[in-house]
């Protein structure tokens, strides 16, 4: 009413990270995190040796790592999938889900945060987004500091989630 014509919009049909925004504050069915966790660790999706990519790999839509929101990787976009996936692998844990994928969600966890760690030893910086170049790390061309704000409050966030992983008695049985 008054607010001008109705609109109406397509879908955006593309694998993003955002995604792991719905398993930090949501809930999640062991399905879709085994999928999400698959598409992570998966070159044709998100998997890159230096962690996962913004956009997935295989987008139709012609994204690249030109773009400021294409085949990126963002350390704050990393710290939600890994909080995502850790708040998944307590519940996994606590309601008894299988095994198989307990370990899963874990070693995507692991996996992730080396990665990411890997990437910021490798720049020597904890940059808001880099890219990765055949397989090495590269800062996306943008004018920022070595340490963003955003990114890091995710290091520390990985680091801690990661150390928690390694460390904590309860995650050792998975």
């Amino acid at each position: 009413k008054g607010r001008g014509p109705k609109r109406t919009y397509r879908q955006l049909l593309v694998n993003h990270l955002d995604e792991s925004y719905l398993y930090t504050y949501g809930r999640g069915t062991p399905r879709e995190i085994e999928s999400f966790c698959r598409r992570l660790t998966d070159p044709a999706y998100f998997a890159t040796p230096y962690g996962p990519l913004l956009i997935a790999a295989n987008n139709t839509l012609g994204y690249t790592n030109a773009e400021y929101h294409g085949l990126v990787i963002w350390i704050k976009q990393v710290a939600f999938v890994v909080l995502g996936l850790s708040k998944h692998l307590k519940i996994a844990i606590t309601e008894g889900w299988d095994k198989s994928l307990q370990r899963t969600i874990k070693a995507t966890i692991l996996q992730i945060c080396e990665q990411t760690l890997d990437a910021c030893h490798t720049l020597g910086a904890v940059p808001e987004l880099y890219y990765v170049d055949g397989k090495t790390p590269k800062f996306f061309p943008i004018n920022s500091s070595k340490v963003q704000l955003w990114s890091a409050v995710g290091i520390r966030r990985i680091i801690r989630k990661y150390l928690e992983l390694k460390t904590d008695p309860k995650y050792k049985r998975v």
